[in-house]
């Protein structure tokens, strides 16, 4: 039997956000109430927030989306989210929101843009900029 393996907001999720490069940012007050806030770099607006079971996604004060249990897939499309700049992401998703439910036909759509790219040998530039993006999904890697 082979299960899939699952992510929750504890210190396992924690341990593999830290290990990717995000800082976590609770205050010792949020800790207390069982918070716990987690961003790419200090000056980033994109914040990860465990609240108790829930793990959220904000991009400033933006509810992006939300979940109580992440798939191995999924924590891969959010270490996405975090890495890329906004501009970059808005090539993922064109309203540069993040949503778990999107990604996948997101990524769906991305790789196909770069095959009909070079299929007809258009839009180098952006064609460059979608490898790369998938370069850094493709190289994700969540343990």
């Amino acid at each position: 039997m082979n299960t899939k393996k699952v992510f929750e907001a504890n210190n396992e999720l924690s341990d593999i956000l830290l290990n990717k490069g995000l800082i976590e940012i609770t205050s010792l007050k949020d800790k207390e109430k069982g918070l716990r806030i987690f961003k790419p770099a200090v000056a980033s607006k994109k914040k990860i927030y465990f609240d108790h079971a829930d793990i959220t996604v904000f991009y400033g004060n933006l509810l992006q989306d939300s979940l109580l249990e992440l798939s191995e897939e999924q924590l891969r499309q959010l270490l996405l989210f975090c890495k890329l700049p906004i501009t970059d992401f808005r090539l993922v998703d064109y309203s540069g929101e993040f949503s778990f439910v999107r990604m996948n036909s997101n990524m769906k759509r991305v790789r196909e843009e770069v095959i009909n790219y070079r299929k007809f040998d258009v839009q180098e530039s952006k064609r460059r900029k979608i490898e790369n993006i998938l370069k850094v999904y493709d190289n994700i890697e969540v343990f």
